[in-house]
């Protein structure tokens, strides 16, 4: 994905460390399915969501790394070389590609959000609109970007227990299960 994590603002900073950060796609491999639609390429979209269903399907379980950019450096040493910031890597960013030199996007900052009414994008507690401060990255090779900010505003309600709540307690007619959410 070309998305970089930037930030987590939440009411529970006591999972920062422990989840937000952990599974942010800036520091943990995330795997997809690759089908073969031809002798030598795969697609980059597949049906299947899970290693298990997508190798059952003869399909390709690779992982993709998030990376800020890649550099022009084409051994290790010369990679090395370059890694005045200590987040300059040699490896592979997808699977099925020759090694490179790449750089890791900062971690994700994770941090309490300013107070405001629930489910409301609006002004905080002090009548000013809520904001977030963030200092863009800087490209060791010093290339020219573009830059797209994509926006994503997740919910979580007091109906009920967000860290505990699957797919698996959705209303099941058949078994006599309804729905974790109620009218409170």
């Amino acid at each position: 994905t070309p998305w970089i994590d930037i930030a987590v603002l939440t009411d529970n900073v006591s999972h920062c460390e422990t989840y937000y950060k952990a599974h942010s796609q800036n520091a943990e491999l995330k795997y997809q399915c690759y089908d073969n639609y031809n002798q030598q390429d795969m697609k980059h979209y597949s049906r299947w969501n899970n290693r298990a269903d997508c190798l059952k399907n003869s399909g390709n379980w690779l992982y993709n790394r998030t990376v800020l950019e890649t550099l022009s450096a084409s051994t290790l040493t010369a990679c090395r070389t370059q890694n005045t910031t200590g987040n300059v890597f040699w490896g592979k960013v997808f699977e099925a590609d020759p090694d490179v030199c790449y750089v890791l996007p900062a971690p994700v900052d994770c941090q309490a959000a300013d107070w405001s009414r629930v489910n409301h994008l609006g002004n905080g507690r002090d009548g000013q609109p809520l904001s977030y401060k963030w200092q863009l990255p800087r490209f060791p090779s010093g290339k020219e970007k573009r830059c797209v900010l994509r926006v994503r505003y997740n919910i979580s309600t007091d109906d009920y227990d967000p860290w505990t709540t699957t797919s698996k307690h959705n209303r099941n007619a058949a078994l006599g299960r309804r729905s974790p959410v109620e009218q409170n």
